[in-house]
């Protein structure tokens, strides 16, 4: 039998919570995270998509904080009594090829076991508010 639209909403409503997700732009202040962050990132993508040294050429990048571009979002919980990355996504102001900006978002990643929990949702909606007031 058919899944009626009522059913489909009603497992929406039911559906668990999302986890409690802080969204930051990474900085040199996070260079100690960029091998798990470099982990993460490689894991989700099923191949070696990102180095360290990529990793923190982005994190570096996020110092300049407004002026930043082809920066890296870290999605930040609270997991076995302390913080830890469990997503990032990148982002630029400017591409190169047009006008400042007219960026664009480009790798997401969420770690293995945070797959479900909705911290992706959350990333997109903290990491989004960056680039608000342009």
């Amino acid at each position: 039998m058919a899944e009626t639209l009522e059913d489909r909403l009603s497992a929406r409503l039911t559906a668990p919570a999302a986890e409690q997700v802080d969204v930051v732009v990474g900085t040199s202040a996070d260079s100690d995270r960029a091998a798990a962050i470099v982990s993460l990132i490689n894991e989700a993508y099923g191949y070696g998509r990102e180095s360290k040294g990529g990793v923190l050429r982005r994190l570096t990048a996020g110092d300049a904080r407004s002026g930043a571009n082809r920066v890296l979002h870290l999605a930040l919980a609270q997991c076995d009594g302390g913080t830890e990355v469990v997503g990032c996504c990148s982002s630029t102001l400017c591409t190169g090829w047009t006008p400042w900006g007219c960026g664009h978002w480009g790798l997401m990643a969420v770690r293995q076991d945070r797959t479900g929990t909705r911290t992706r949702t959350g990333g997109l909606v903290g990491s989004s508010s960056f680039h608000a007031p342009l």
